[in-house]
Formats: structure tokens, sequence, C-alpha cells
């Protein structure tokens, strides 16, 4: 079994295979359209997919036939001309769902399609009507009809028949970009992703204490809520070639909305604590925002929830340490976050932040957390403070104007200790950004698998990276998986 942290590394790649800007077709149906997905180079996006799970020592077959049903609605790719440009849009109101897919093999075609992805009601086949063939699917609420007309090996997707006949007179020309895929949707800023793919988020709390699971998931709950309403459209484009995979997205925002405002004051900057952080991290990240009370606005926005979920153990210190941490956070300058697994497949991971009071941080975080899980706690933030429970540790530090805090199943504190003989490269430069991250393919695999790897190999490097940056009431990103780099990299491991 494949580790979940190269699983998390690769998940990247995969999720920009099914994202990716794309300005609305001429078929006036398509007009109304929420969201567009358009495949313009499915044999581009077939072979490099087939050739990295390969890599990897796993039989592609089951990411194929996954491909078939996210970009083709089929249960195969057999029957899909894959060289010809596809098309999936969905709209508002009932039987949402439209697309334009090309043919190669009709009756192979018609004995695959209508299976959906990640577990989606399929479309079953009913009858035949007005030259078309009629699906229904079943949903919870209701019975969504449809129709599909196969004409020139393109079937079109559609509510009705005429509908059909519509997308049938405005058929998919070649794309004018590079782009192998494209998606775009419009209008408030859905619950998920309007294509209805989900992207797996790696469980943080793995190298938490119990204990703290509900202080995270009590901040991952929020984020959602914060930007209800203040992304008005999204649009990702992926370009993938022998060599690269590019990914590049833009978030538009409401310009009257908090996130914009809060955007405005930002001045993208290349400084990052990230020198501080173990070199056997795979996972880097830093971000260098300024904050003008939006920490003191969550802080007063959770306090509710988190006295819920503390329960008896709230007192009135956790009281004056919560109303007084959230507003510190305000002054925080660069930050910077390393993940580093283990051969056992669990990780430890530390946060190295630049704040004026680091010392004062340090204290009010030492009374939310220690209070908040309840397990017993020893130092101080001068010496070192840590916090042990039977699964994991926490430890925490300040130095100067830095404040250090890691976590893992039991070596916390040897972490810190790592960490801070490096704070001398600390304020080194980055990527001139709002945030930057970088994942290391070769330091995970010979982290994982050293008895894997030829021990004179000489290994790609691989480095996994992306970025935010920021536009006019936009935030735009970038990330980059050199493809054959990867493989190269994948190769020189012995999977079996």
């Amino acid at each position: 079994m494949r580790s979940r942290w190269l699983h998390i590394g690769i998940v990247w790649w995969c999720a920009c295979v099914w994202l990716g800007a794309e300005t609305r077709p001429e078929a006036p149906i398509l007009k109304d359209a929420r969201a567009i997905l358009r495949i313009s180079d499915g044999q581009t996006l077939e072979r490099e997919l087939t050739q990295l799970v390969s890599a990897c020592g796993n039989d592609p077959a089951n990411q194929r036939t996954q491909m078939a049903e996210a970009l083709y609605l089929s249960s195969s790719l057999d029957a899909v001309d894959l060289q010809r440009p596809a098309l999936i849009a969905w709209r508002d109101g009932p039987s949402p769902l439209m697309a334009i897919i090309p043919v190669s093999d009709r009756p192979t075609f018609m004995d695959g399609f209508g299976v959906l992805p990640f577990g989606q009601a399929p479309l079953v086949r009913i009858g035949d009507r007005e030259g078309t063939v009629v699906f229904t699917q079943n949903l919870a609420d209701r019975h969504d009809e449809y129709r599909l007309l196969i004409t020139n090996n393109t079937a079109y997707l559609a509510r009705t028949a005429a509908e059909c006949a519509t997308l049938a007179e405005h058929p998919l020309t070649e794309s004018s970009d590079d782009a192998s895929l494209s998606y775009s949707t419009w209008g408030p800023y859905p619950q998920g992703l309007t294509s209805g793919l989900p992207v797996e988020i790696p469980d943080l709390g793995c190298a938490l204490p119990k204990g703290l699971a509900g202080l995270l998931a009590l901040g991952t709950k929020t984020l959602p809520g914060l930007l209800s309403g203040q992304i008005v459209a999204w649009s990702w484009q992926l370009k993938v070639d022998n060599n690269n995979a590019d990914w590049n997205a833009t978030a538009e925002l409401d310009p009257q909305g908090s996130f914009a405002e809060w955007l405005h004051g930002q001045t993208s900057q290349a400084l990052s604590m990230s020198p501080a952080l173990p070199d056997t991290c795979v996972l880097r990240a830093t971000c260098n925002p300024s904050w003008t009370g939006q920490w003191d606005s969550i802080g007063h926005g959770l306090l509710d929830q988190a006295k819920a979920v503390v329960g008896a153990r709230w007192n009135p210190a956790m009281d004056e340490a919560w109303g007084t941490l959230f507003p510190a956070c305000d002054h925080s300058g660069a930050l910077s976050l390393g993940v580093a697994p283990h051969a056992t497949g669990a990780a430890s991971w530390l946060v190295a932040v630049d704040h004026p009071n680091a010392d004062v941080l340090a204290a009010q975080l030492i009374a939310v957390v220690g209070q908040w899980s309840g397990e017993p706690t020893s130092g101080d933030a001068t010496a070192g403070w840590s916090l042990s429970a039977a699964d994991a540790t926490l430890a925490l530090q300040h130095l100067g104007r830095t404040l250090l805090v890691a976590g893992g199943e039991n070596d916390a504190a040897a972490v810190l200790q790592g960490a801070a003989g490096h704070l001398d490269g600390t304020g080194a430069t980055g990527p001139t950004a709002l945030a930057w991250a970088t994942y290391d393919l070769r330091q995970l695999l010979k982290t994982l698998y050293p008895d894997r790897i030829e021990p004179e190999a000489e290994l790609p490097g691989v480095q996994i990276s992306g970025e935010a940056k920021s536009g006019h009431d936009q935030v735009l990103l970038h990330a980059r998986l050199p493809i054959a780099d990867t493989i190269s990299l994948l190769n020189k491991v012995n999977w079996k």
C-alpha cells in the first residue's frame, strides 16, 4: 500500500487534472451554465496520468476509469475520441447536467455511458423518444430526465431533444490556447465545487493530541463560512506537456467584501522563516500577510463555539487568554510551516512565526492550549514548554521575535531543539508572493522507502511548487509538477 504522504504529494497534480480558464461557448443554452469543464486534450492527460501511475508501480486501469467517469461520464475511455475536445456544464434547476462528448465507437459508448464519478447516482437508460435516448437519474428528492443525441460521432446530453439539437448546431472547436483542461464557475461561491469533484484534504489532526482535535476542527469548519459570498467566480487552467503540468487559477472577489478589502492592504513580500524548519521536511509553506483586526474578529466569532467544546474546563483565566490571543495574532509577521514524515508513516511538524511580542503570544497560547487539552504540561515558554498525551506531543518556545510550535507522536521537543539551532537564517528571501509552498518528493521517498532505493542511485530532485499572489480584487494561484522528473524519480523505486 502506498503511503498517504505519497498520496498527498501526488493529489496536488490529480486535483489539477480535474480542474483548470474558460469563456462560455457559443451554444445559447450554455450561456446559462453556472460551471463549465472543457477537456481540450484528453489524449495528453490520459498518457501522462498512465505514465505517472505506472511509475508508482500501480496498474493505471483504476485511474483511467476514474478519468472516464469524471471527464466523459462513461465507465471506460475505450469508446471516447480523446483527440477531440469535450465539455461538461452545470446549470440551475432540474436536470442540471449538459455534455458534449466525442465518440469513436457508438455501440461501445452507449454500453458504458451514464456512469458519474465519486458515487453519484448514475444515468439509467429507460427508452428512446424523439430521435434521442432517454435517461433518468434517481436522486434523493427528485427524478431528473435527460436526453442523449449522437450525431456526427459526437454525443450531446441535455434536458430535452430540442436542447440536444441546439448543442449539435454549435459543435466544439479546437481551443485557441494550449490548455489541456479548463474549468470555470460563475456566481456566488458554491459549497464545494460546482462540478461535484471533491478535493481530498489531508487529516492535519493526526500529529496533534486528541484533546486538541476539537480546536483544529473549529478552525477548519469556520473557514468556508468566512469565504461564503466573498468569491464570485473561479477559473482554473491546466497545461500539460511531456515535462511539466502547470496549473493557473484565478479567484474573483466581491470588491465590496471583507476579503477584497483585506487583500488591498497586502504587499507581496519575500521574507521567510523557512530556514528554521528541519532539513527532513517534505512540505514547506510560508506566508507573510498583514493583518488589520481580522484575527480579533475571528476570535469573537469563535468564542461561543469554543466554550461549548471545552465545557466545564473553561475558566476565567482561559476567557482572558482567549480574549487577548487573537488580537495579538494581528501583529504576526512571516509564518512558515514544515511537515516531516517518518519511516513509520507518522509525521512531525513545526511552525515558526515572527512576532514583535513572541513571549506574550507564547504565554497566551500556553494558557489556551493547555486548558483546552486537559493533558499534563511541563516547562515554560522561555526554556521550552511541552504537552504530552498518549497519542501525540506538543512543544512551544519563544526565542526573541520568533515563536516556535512543534508537534508529533513523541518527538515534538526534539523538533523544537533542532529548529532553535537554525534561527540565524530566518528572514531569508523566497518568491515574492502572498504565500508559497514546496513539496519535496525525493526527500519523501528517501524517508519512507530507504530499502527500496539502490544506495548508489542518483535521484532527480522533484519539487512540487505553488504560490499565491494578489491582483485587482483577485487571488492568483500557480502550481507546477515536473512530470518528467517525477516519473524518472518514481521509476527508481522498487515498488514490488
